[in-house]
């Protein structure tokens, strides 16, 4: 199920594909490409409760507590008598005007929001499993191909299949990490390669890329490509080893 929040984020209630199962795409086989999501997409409900709790508290103060001091005078009862303390004025606190005290309330409320909202959009773009779906008999080719993608939001086995033809796929901040993209959809899913698995096995960084390049050949490639020459663990310096160190930064 979708949240509100992402809905409101992403523009459109059109969902980019159509609800399915990896158990009604893969036939029992693995996926192409599984990782386990980053610990702030995983825990991100958990934080999105400590945003409402937080901001739920000082949206209490600012309406309820936020006052303004208003001097009061004490009253003298003997005229002529009284000591110079007791002329003192008294601190006495008011509520600031209510149309400050629900301005700032609305603003706090605006922001846990909106931060909420935007963990959850980006939680909802980090793709956890994405597969080629078995094709039918005699339409293996890139136009007729379809691809399963699961996002941190899609609970177990859940996820959307989408067309092939209408996916992008792009490098990203380095070799680590490939970015996809949906035509009529805004923005990208992001797809780390760090610890993934490849057809269930655990694979290196180079191993997930050439997999995955492999799989998508055919389909739609965006930008540059750095190169990812797998370097001999043993080497310590050479041209290889620091064109992996400058692609990882």
């Amino acid at each position: 199920m979708t949240s509100p929040f992402v809905k409101l984020l992403s523009g459109t209630n059109k969902q980019p594909g159509i609800q399915s199962t990896l158990a009604e795409v893969a036939h029992g086989n693995a996926p192409l490409f599984t990782r386990v999501p980053p610990v702030w997409a995983r825990w991100a409900w958990a934080f999105v409760a400590a945003d409402f709790i937080f901001f739920g508290n000082v949206i209490d103060l600012a309406w309820n507590r936020w006052a303004i001091e208003v001097p009061t005078p004490k009253v003298v009862p003997e005229p002529g008598k009284a000591r110079l303390e007791d002329a003192q004025p008294e601190k006495n606190w008011e509520l600031r005007p209510a149309w400050q005290r629900a301005g700032v309330a609305a603003s706090f409320f605006i922001l846990g929001t909106g931060m909420a909202g935007a963990l959850l959009f980006a939680r909802s773009r980090v793709i956890r499993s994405f597969t080629f779906v078995q094709p039918a008999a005699g339409t293996n080719a890139p136009a007729d191909r379809k691809i399963f993608i699961q996002t941190t939001n899609n609970p177990r086995d859940t996820g959307m299949v989408l067309p092939f033809r209408h996916c992008f796929l792009s490098e990203g901040r380095n070799v680590q990490e490939m970015i996809m993209q949906i035509r009529g959809q805004r923005g990208s899913w992001d797809m780390g390669l760090k610890h993934a698995k490849i057809n269930g096995e655990p694979a290196t960084t180079y191993q997930a890329r050439t997999a995955i390049l492999e799989a998508w050949k055919g389909g739609n490639l965006r930008g540059k490509w750095a190169s990812s020459v797998e370097a001999d663990p043993r080497w310590k310096s050479g041209p290889i080893v620091a064109n992996r160190r400058k692609n990882l930064k």
